[in-house]
């Protein structure tokens, strides 16, 4: 295991960002506050603000909610970069959200929950984010053409 990031080896394209997260290790291991400095779509570069030793695989979850498996494939000094492994992970509160998102859906309509998603930023999954943002441009789209005089 290579513990500098001594060369490239990321795959697609990755952009600087800050946000906040946390590093959880597992079990009597820690959970750790740290910020994302950059994120792709396989992975990450994280500041935990100081020197630790993590372990090989870890949870990352990000304030928004989403929470990752990720492998470590580098650390040095208060920074360490990370490769996502697999699909985003649902805890049981996520799962609990999106009941409430299906009920509010039945009962308001696509436009009041997806204004609801975005405000409460439950849209960091991206094929969720992608899925509201197309159900909202269709519904937008349909609504223009019936209330177009010249259909």
């Amino acid at each position: 295991m290579n513990d500098e990031p001594t060369q490239d080896r990321r795959r697609g394209n990755r952009a600087s960002v800050i946000r906040s997260a946390k590093v959880i290790c597992g079990p009597g291991q820690g959970i750790f506050d740290c910020l994302v400095l950059e994120q792709s779509q396989h992975g990450l570069q994280l500041d935990l603000g100081m020197v630790t030793d993590l372990p090989e695989l870890v949870t990352v979850q990000f304030s928004g909610g989403a929470s990752f498996l990720a492998r470590r494939i580098w650390i040095t000094g208060t920074r360490a970069g990370f490769e996502l492994e697999g699909v985003q992970l649902l805890r049981a509160e996520a799962e609990e959200r999106m009941k409430r998102y299906r009920h509010l859906l039945d009962t308001q309509g696509v436009l009041a929950t997806v204004a609801t998603m975005r405000a409460a930023r439950f849209l960091e999954h991206s094929v969720l984010r992608q899925l509201a943002e197309e159900a909202e441009a269709a519904f937008l789209r349909l609504e223009m053409f019936l209330d177009s005089p010249s259909r």
